[in-house]
């Protein structure tokens, strides 16, 4: 099973792209910090958001936002022009919670949460419920 959750804050802005196909990705980095004293220290993971969940990032949250990503873990290689290989490992954000920090860009009622998940309506959601 491939799953990451972690929260951090957000080091940039989403940096936004559509791919060829039109869907939107936005991309930033979230240092998340363990240990303590002495045994401090940050991380700072690449972050990957896709669809509409790049749209709510890209709107909701700024630089310096607190927030809490359920993803998974994805690598991968390049080769720079120096003819050197770079290897990167980002999360795919599936779903993620802005838990605090700045006004967002938009004012927006109720909670700064996504997941891409939530498009979907109750009757289309595939579960049989016996309520």
């Amino acid at each position: 099973m491939n799953l990451a959750i972690i929260s951090g804050r957000t080091t940039k802005d989403f940096e936004t792209f559509t791919s060829k196909t039109g869907t939107m990705i936005a991309k930033s980095t979230l240092a998340v910090d363990s240990g303590f004293g002495d045994k401090k220290r940050t991380d700072f993971i690449n972050i990957t958001a896709f669809g509409k969940t790049a749209e709510f990032c890209a709107k909701y949250i700024l630089k310096g936002d607190m927030a809490e990503v359920v993803g998974h873990i994805v690598t991968g290689s390049y080769k720079k022009s120096d003819g050197t290989t770079v290897y990167t490992t980002d999360v795919n954000v599936d779903e993620i919670k802005r838990l605090s920090g700045s006004k967002p860009k938009e004012e927006k009622k109720g909670d700064f949460n996504y997941t891409q998940w939530e498009d979907a309506t109750e009757e289309d959601d595939g579960f049989d419920t016996p309520f």
